[in-house]
């Protein structure tokens, strides 16, 4: 995905950004330095370690690749993945010994209605919280039965944690390059959700260091960062 053309910024206090899935939050960068926008490949190996993951090849350049979750102090993404895939598992045998039991009892409340990973696996989850809808909505009719007695919506729960756990091991990160002060480096996230012209809520807002600006998309609040301390890892 190529950014050369990105078109001019839009007027008042909206500001044309990139916005990114990092960590179960939305963070943005400008979204005129952004050069590309790839799939992580086979990182070459570098002499730094850290917050340096390693090179990428970008147009025909090696690159040095942040982790942007390491360098803004974020859980790494196989920890992540592991405590999703663990909690999918372990959901099973918990509504089979609690029938009247919920999501926010079997260790998925903290993944529901998060913006993680990717959409795709976003829409999933959602669909996870409402078949435990239709599971607590049995249990409180039948509350004496298992949970396994729901038929096709304790069926139809296994299914989407197959699917979740399936989508999960195939989701991919991606590189996002930028230059800045002309020199070209990139960082790894989850997902871009894409370039949008979004609204300043605050300059400055309490919270980490690194943060800016708080602005707002479709009523979620997004992160804007500065890249250059971004990609210049300590």
């Amino acid at each position: 995905m190529h950014l050369d053309s990105i078109g001019p910024v839009a007027a008042d206090s909206t500001r044309r950004l990139l916005v990114c899935r990092v960590a179960g939050a939305f963070y943005a960068i400008d979204a005129s330095v952004v050069v590309q926008i790839q799939e992580v490949d086979q990182l070459a190996k570098c002499p730094h370690s850290g917050e340096v993951r390693g090179m990428a090849r970008v147009r025909g350049r090696s690159v040095p690749v942040v982790d942007a979750r390491k360098r803004m102090g974020l859980p790494s993404r196989e920890e992540e993945l592991r405590e999703l895939n663990l909690a999918l598992d372990s959901f099973e045998a918990h509504h089979q010994s609690s029938p009247c039991s919920d999501a926010h009892h079997c260790g998925l409340s903290r993944w529901l209605g998060e913006p993680i990973f990717s959409p795709a696996i976003q829409r999933l989850m959602e669909r996870m919280e409402e078949a435990h809808r239709v599971l607590r909505e049995h249990g409180a009719a039948a509350p004496d039965k298992p949970l396994t007695s729901a038929g096709r919506a304790w069926s139809r729960l296994r299914m989407l944690k197959t699917r979740i756990q399936k989508a999960t091991r195939e989701a991919r990160e991606l590189l996002v390059c930028a230059r800045t002060s002309n020199v070209l480096s990139a960082l790894t996230v989850d997902f871009v959700e894409g370039i949008h012209d979004l609204p300043l809520i605050e300059r400055q807002p309490s919270g980490p260091h690194f943060v800016n600006e708080l602005r707002e998309m479709d009523s979620k609040s997004v992160f804007v960062v500065d890249l250059k301390w971004l990609l210049t890892p300590s």
